[in-house]
């Protein structure tokens, strides 16, 4: 296993132009004109008529087999696997692969019910299932499923937007926390099926928020905390949720940012709406 330098993509005079990148050099080997011809090496090689000239001028990373680097020394004995335990693991999956996913499955997932079929696959269909019959509870295996052997152990650790603002959270504290939501989210008749929207910034609560959900049965819809009341709202309705969670405020750059008012006002077109559970922050 090895690291690769890489290409970039760069606009130039109007052209989307390849080139490899590695510090304090960088060489272009492809160019897309604005009118929509390939080159490599300078020569037309053909047309690309979907290309839109207009793109904005970014940087897209792609890997490149041309240059390797030797991964340090410290970095391998610190990996869970080694070359030819992964090429082994590799191989099987490729040989075997029910038996070789059926296996991880087992091993990193805990089952309320064993599948009936690991895969069920036809790429010519689009027909593609996996672990058939099978059922599991994600908040579960996040969380509880860790309890006793790393109860104590951090699980999150949150950065907030003052630098001196964090938080670590234990297995055991993010279980009680996200245990307290369900039960409250079930008090107000949430049930499994039931399509909840979650208005949150970054804090720990949003992940209590989600967890909560998958705890429950209940669906989660995020919607980003940068929309508007009207993209709320859209949301909302999209979805048909009758539950949302949010927060007083937030707080970005030391700007702060008031959520339950923009909440407030997307659910004056939004009556299915019955219960809205906010956080102070």
């Amino acid at each position: 296993m090895k690291f690769t330098e890489e290409h970039e993509w760069l606009l130039v005079d109007g052209d989307l132009v390849m080139g490899v990148g590695v510090p304090g050099s960088w060489v272009p080997v492809m160019r897309w004109t604005a009118g929509g011809d390939l080159l490599l090496d300078g020569t037309e090689h053909r047309s690309i008529a979907a290309l839109n000239p207009a793109i904005e001028a970014r940087t897209i990373t792609l890997i490149a087999p041309s240059k390797t680097y030797n991964i340090p020394a410290a970095f391998a004995d610190d990996a869970h696997l080694d070359e030819a335990q992964y090429e082994a693991m590799y191989k099987r999956s490729i040989e075997d692969p029910e038996g070789f996913w059926a296996e991880q499955a087992e091993s990193f997932l805990t089952w309320d019910k064993t599948w009936d079929t690991v895969l069920d696959w036809d790429y010519h269909k689009g027909h593609i299932r996996w672990f058939e019959g099978g059922r599991l509870n994600a908040c579960y295996n996040c969380v509880d499923r860790h309890l006793e052997r790393r109860g104590d152990q951090t699980a999150l650790i949150w950065e907030g937007d003052d630098p001196a603002d964090d938080a670590h959270i234990t297995y055991q504290e993010l279980h009680e926390q996200v245990c307290r939501l369900a039960n409250v989210l079930k008090s107000r008749n949430v049930s499994k099926g039931d399509r909840v929207c979650i208005y949150m910034p970054m804090i720990p609560e949003a992940v209590y928020a989600m967890l909560a959900c998958a705890r429950i049965g209940a669906v989660h819809s995020v919607v980003f905390g940068g929309f508007s009341p009207e993209s709320i709202k859209d949301r909302i309705l999209d979805s048909d949720c009758q539950s949302v969670i949010t927060s007083d405020e937030a707080i970005r750059g030391s700007k702060h940012i008031g959520l339950k008012a923009n909440v407030d006002r997307a659910l004056e077109s939004c009556p299915n709406v019955h219960t809205v559970v906010t956080v102070r922050h």
